[in-house]
């Protein structure tokens, strides 16, 4: 079948979306793509969102007939930008977009968490961002904690502060986005604690 891409959120790598792959796999070529800085992708010095948007692209204009796109929170957003980098996108579809991002606070949380990186205190800093960026509770986080892939996370927290900046500065154009024409399908979280989740897109 056809492309299935999906495009991991600021936490994490691809293998958060590779147990959905058995149930996709009769409808679906389904793929999974690291990041920047992610999993097995390399990095370099220079960064964006668009650069993030312009990899989205390039996976997608490497596969051959129709691809969808599902991108998850910031990896929503560089889905969205890639539709206006290429025409291979044939369905999008996008789960809590930060499209609304709160500038102030975030920037002020990036600044604490690179603080906690320097001194080496990487675990404190991917609990900083879960409680105060995801707004997850205490609950969660410990749940997150007991699990395998938590060192994981801890290891990527540095990458983190640079993405946050890169959205803080991203500024939602509701009238550019009505000229993506795909079909394109909009998820938000029923219990979601995001403030910007529950704000209309405008498109």
């Amino acid at each position: 079948g056809p492309t299935l891409l999906f495009v991991h959120g600021g936490v994490g790598d691809h293998t958060r979306w590779t147990p959905m792959f058995p149930l996709l796999a009769a409808k679906f070529t389904a793929c999974a793509r690291d990041r920047r800085g992610r999993g097995v992708s390399g990095d370099s010095p220079e960064y964006s969102l668009m650069k993030e948007a312009e990899d989205v692209a390039a996976v997608v204009d490497s596969r051959s007939g129709p691809v969808l796109v599902f991108g998850h929170s910031y990896g929503g957003v560089a889905a969205l930008e890639a539709t206006f980098l290429t025409d291979r996108i044939s369905r999008l579809m996008l789960y809590e977009p930060p499209l609304h991002e709160p500038v102030g606070n975030n920037l002020a949380v990036a600044a604490r968490i690179e603080g906690m990186v320097g001194k080496g205190d990487l675990e404190q800093a991917l609990i900083t961002f879960q409680s105060e960026i995801v707004k997850q509770s205490s609950e969660e986080i410990a749940r997150m904690k007991a699990r395998p892939t938590w060192p994981g996370l801890v290891a990527s927290i540095a990458v983190h502060p640079r993405q946050m900046r890169a959205l803080s500065a991203y500024r939602f154009d509701a009238s550019r986005i009505k000229s993506v024409t795909m079909p394109t399908l909009l998820l938000i979280g029923e219990e979601t604690a995001s403030p910007y989740a529950k704000q209309s897109i405008g498109a």
